[in-house]
């Protein structure tokens, strides 16, 4: 199975492998999967959101960042693991994003 770390805008929720959905989004995460942190670049800097919501696969809140044009998320503080990336204000703006 290839596995490519490229993220594409996809108009359809996705199902992955691991059963997550991901869907429509307007931004991009890089590195991914990562060790540390990652960086979330919104492709329309005039809906930026106010946060960036990092959530677990049950959708619980973890935490949240002030959202810029281009956002440093520290994920360093979680165990390793699949976590979800919201765009708090977007219209379920979210990907995932593997934390090795």
């Amino acid at each position: 199975m290839l596995r490519d770390t490229t993220l594409v805008v996809c108009p359809e929720p996705v199902i992955d492998s691991t059963g997550v959905i991901e869907l429509n989004r307007n931004f991009e995460v890089w590195p991914n999967p990562t060790r540390d942190a990652v960086y979330v670049r919104m492709l329309n800097a005039e809906e930026l959101p106010s946060f960036i919501e990092v959530l677990d696969l049950q959708g619980k809140l973890l935490f949240s960042v002030p959202a810029e044009e281009t956002t440093r998320v520290d994920l360093s503080r979680l165990p390793a693991g699949v976590y979800l990336l919201k765009a708090a204000e977007g219209k379920g703006n979210m990907v995932k994003v593997v934390r090795q």
